[in-house]
């Protein structure tokens, strides 16, 4: 339980990061190389034109075009449609 943790931390870090950069596109290597696992999300939520997102605890992403990801924040108490 604890090294699954640590794998959702460390990708909420990832993304978190991206997001205090103001970097809200990002490929799929540039996650790996920052030590993202693709395989650990805490949550999946269904998005407009049926975009789901994954999501590690407030962060997320969802697949743009190939080899590309848009990065999130979710914030509280919000639709999802509006904090994209």
């Amino acid at each position: 339980m604890k090294m699954i943790n640590s794998i959702l931390k460390k990708n909420r870090d990832i993304l978190k990061r991206l997001v205090e950069l103001r970097i809200r596109k990002a490929t799929r290597d540039l996650l790996l190389q920052q030590g993202f696992n693709f395989y650990y999300v805490t949550s999946f939520q269904p998005g407009s034109n049926g975009i789901y997102y994954c999501f590690c605890y407030e962060y997320g992403y969802y697949i743009l075009e190939s080899n590309y990801y848009k990065v999130v924040k979710r914030r509280k108490n919000e639709m999802l449609e509006n904090f994209c």
